[in-house]
């Protein structure tokens, strides 16, 4: 298990793992405006990044399943309905036609990150607290 996709290990050990089936990888839907200290880079636009790094590197075989949550969905709910949440959101992703309503925001996440491959991504809607949906998967 890697916790922290940032690190610059998770290639060999990815590597190092011969039966890997799954790649597990959470977003924190509500960060689409927040900036990272370290690298003064957009919180979701790196996890985008890092998705597309690791899926694309071409160390994790065809078999492997990637499965994305779409997590704090709760959250990203309450700043969709702010006017500033939902302006933001609307500034950091010019493209989105949609409304300030949860569904159309998330579906749009979900699409723009499975366009960073051809390779099917399961994708899932959670919250923090959402540990049943977590067991089905």
């Amino acid at each position: 298990m890697i916790d922290k996709p940032e690190s610059s290990t998770w290639k060999s050990l990815i590597e190092e793992e011969q039966n890997l089936t799954a790649i597990i990888y959470f977003v924190a839907t509500d960060e689409y405006d927040v900036i990272d200290e370290g690298t003064g880079e957009c919180k979701i636009e790196m996890s985008r990044s890092k998705l597309k790094e690791i899926v694309c590197s071409g160390v994790i075989n065809e078999k492997t399943r990637i499965v994305v949550f779409l997590n704090r969905k709760d959250l990203f709910q309450e700043r969709m309905k702010d006017p500033n949440g939902f302006e933001a959101f609307k500034q950091r992703f010019p493209e989105y036609r949609g409304g300030p309503d949860e569904v159309e925001g998330l579906d749009f996440l979900r699409d723009w990150f499975k366009s960073v491959t051809d390779r099917r991504i399961n994708v899932h809607y959670t919250s923090a607290f959402d540990n049943e949906r977590y067991m089905k998967v």
